[in-house]
């Protein structure tokens, strides 16, 4: 990760910065731009997996949580995260975790 140091606060670094990406079939993949608290994607970021699939909003504990939007596969999925969840009319859509662990989201609403 590259970062720039926003503010050391109570011991725990918060940073500005773009994670570097990875490469599959010599593409690169999976940036993320935002804040990092203590080594964690915390705030306000913005993901992007590929060319056409990303999420812009906050993180929370390295998880979308709170307000966010997601265009996947060609869909727009906007509303409140939680935990890397997200109800959707009829669809779950995780992001960062296993879709069965949306399982509580889904008896909550």
């Amino acid at each position: 990760m590259i970062g720039e140091p926003l503010l050391f606060a109570g011991g725990v670094l918060i940073l500005w910065g773009v994670s570097r990406p990875a490469f599959e079939h010599g593409l690169p993949i999976d940036r993320f731009e935002g804040t990092y608290i203590a080594g964690r994607r915390d705030g306000l970021g913005r993901y992007e997996w590929n060319d056409h699939d990303r999420f812009y909003g906050n993180y929370a504990n390295d998880l979308p949580n709170g307000f966010g939007s997601a265009s996947i596969a060609g869909e727009a999925f906007i509303g409140d995260w939680s935990n890397g969840c997200l109800r959707s009319n009829d669809r779950t859509v995780a992001i960062g975790v296993h879709r069965a662990s949306c399982g509580l989201l889904n008896a909550q609403k």
